[in-house]
């Protein structure tokens, strides 16, 4: 590629510790049903990688934190978890907002890639500031600031791999970090890991003003769409209609807003 991709600057890399613990999960993701599981999720990334790798680029930090959203999300932008974490980046409500997501009884941008994205790339930049070190960034991004300084007071240590010896984290925090670690290796290389590198096209669409208050049903008819393409596009509403408060931006596919 000579694209013009070329001329800025890489971003730097995501270090990645070469230990048992990211080599068992380098050798959980190609064995066994996981294999199926994390081709699907290459695939998916296709979607949001450009969008999330150019977030991530223009805020100064490393490309490869788009593979926290797949051990996060599988990829998947509705993804719901037992606790109610929402969306690729998988945020609970309180830390949405606290990033300016909007969740209401209307709109729930937890679910809105681009939106969601810009938010988890301003709070894992805030853990580096406050951490030092991506690991204790990711750590902390999942099992909250507060249990990872507890950690390391009790443990005196400011290292990861340290902290997993201790008690104070949860297994799945601990496994959280070299997850991501194994994802990040295999996304940078699929092929030399036995997947396929084919990934779905990134997700193209128009906006365009729709009034307040309107069922997505009734513009996807005016429009000649489905209701499920318009969805696709627009997760952020949640009940399937545009919000109260003046026209709502939505998003079309290609081609079709002129229709409506």
């Amino acid at each position: 590629g000579a694209s013009t991709e070329s001329f800025s600057q890489p971003s730097p890399r995501v270090p990645i510790g070469d230990n048992a613990e990211v080599q068992r999960f380098l050798e959980h993701f190609q064995t066994g049903y996981r294999r199926a599981v994390v081709e699907r999720w290459i695939e998916r990334s296709g979607r949001y990688a450009g969008m999330t790798q150019g977030v991530l680029r223009a805020k100064g930090l490393p490309e490869d934190l788009m593979f926290t959203a797949m051990i996060e999300s599988g990829f998947n932008p509705v993804a719901v978890s037992r606790a109610g974490a929402k969306g690729l980046w998988q945020f609970m409500a309180p830390t949405a907002r606290r990033y300016g997501l909007r969740v209401d009884r209307w709109v729930d941008e937890r679910l809105g890639p681009e939106k969601s994205t810009v938010a988890a790339a301003r709070y894992l930049g805030d853990l580096y500031a406050m951490f030092g070190s991506w690991e204790l960034a990711k750590a902390a991004y999942n099992a909250g600031e507060m249990k990872v300084l507890r950690a390391m007071s009790v443990l005196g240590s400011r290292d990861f791999w340290e902290l997993t010896r201790g008690q104070v984290l949860r297994d799945e925090t601990k496994n959280f970090v070299p997850a991501i670690q194994a994802a990040t290796l295999i996304g940078r290389e699929p092929e030399r890991y036995g997947f396929s590198a084919s990934q779905s096209g990134p997700l193209a669409y128009e906006l365009a003003p729709v009034p307040q208050g309107m069922q997505l049903a009734r513009v996807a008819a005016l429009a000649g769409l489905s209701l499920d393409a318009l969805r696709e596009l627009n997760p952020e509403l949640w009940n399937k209609q545009t919000p109260p408060g003046g026209t709502y931006l939505l998003k079309f596919p290609l081609g079709t807003s002129q229709r409506f």
